[in-house]
This record gives C-alpha cells, structure tokens and sequence, in this order.
C-alpha cells in the first residue's frame, strides 16, 4: 500500500500536466485559426482592390 500511494499521487500529477497541456495547446490553435482568418480576409481584400486598379486602368 505504501507503493501505491505515491505512485497514484504521481499519476495524478501526469494527468493533470497533461489537461493543462491540451487545454493551452487548443488555446494556440484557436488563436493561430482566428490569425490566419484574418490574413485570408485581408489577402481577399487586397485582390479586389488590385482587381478593381487593373479594370479602372484597362477602361482608361
């Protein structure tokens, strides 16, 4: 018994260890999707504007 003990204590402290890991690695993951949405709207952005230059210049 006096083995167990500790071993479950242990145990415990790995699985917590690793909550915390998965819990602060989704946090990055979500941060990293909002990130690259925000690229992607701003990279949409910046090819309709490049869009509407090249019409407005192949009408002049």
């Amino acid at each position: 018994m006096k083995k167990v003990f500790p071993l479950a204590i242990l145990g415990a402290a790995i699985g917590a260890a690793g909550y915390y890991m998965n819990q602060n690695n989704k946090k990055h993951v979500e941060k990293t999707i909002e990130t690259l949405d925000e690229i992607s709207r701003s990279a949409a952005d910046t090819v309709s504007e490049l869009a509407q230059e090249i019409d407005e210049s192949e009408e002049a």
